[in-house]
């Protein structure tokens, strides 16, 4: 079957073969990645570039997102450590003048809140990527909601 120039589908793609008709050539790449984001939005009923293309579009987002997240995950420590602290900068570890007590309280502070804006972001990413593209990144081929 000849399809206008444009590759045919993946041989275990489950994707219907209407955007592939010899009569619509320009939308038979794009009409089939549609059809596979339907219900369900498994990634293995993507074409392979389709995937590939989720794949460094979420990348690319996904770097972006967290170097934005530390940038916010410091300010947020820096103004929750002026607080506790009436405006004194976070000690560093190898400060003389500070405690354990006090190093180990500003590290574990800070750690906490850049896990929290990293899970933040992380799960935002993902679920922007699900709405956008119906593929919950990560999980090539499963349903979201299912266990593997």
């Amino acid at each position: 079957m000849q399809t206008g120039g444009l590759n045919p589908p993946h041989p275990q793609s489950k994707v219907t073969p209407r955007g592939m008709m010899p009569e619509s050539p320009t939308r038979g790449k794009l009409a089939a990645s549609a059809d596979a984001l339907g219900p369900g939005g498994e990634m293995s009923r993507l074409r392979p570039d389709a995937r590939r293309v989720v794949k460094v579009s979420y990348k690319a987002v996904d770097l972006i997102a967290g170097i934005i997240g530390g940038v916010l995950a410091g300010l947020i420590f820096k103004t929750v450590w002026g607080i506790i602290q009436q405006g004194d900068e976070a000690p560093k570890p190898t400060d003389e003048q500070r405690g354990w007590r006090e190093i180990l309280l500003a590290a574990g502070l800070q750690g906490a809140i850049f896990a929290l804006i990293k899970a933040a972001i992380d799960r935002g990413t993902a679920e922007g990527t699900r709405k956008l593209t119906g593929i919950w990144p990560g999980h090539e081929g499963r349903q979201p909601g299912k266990p593997a």
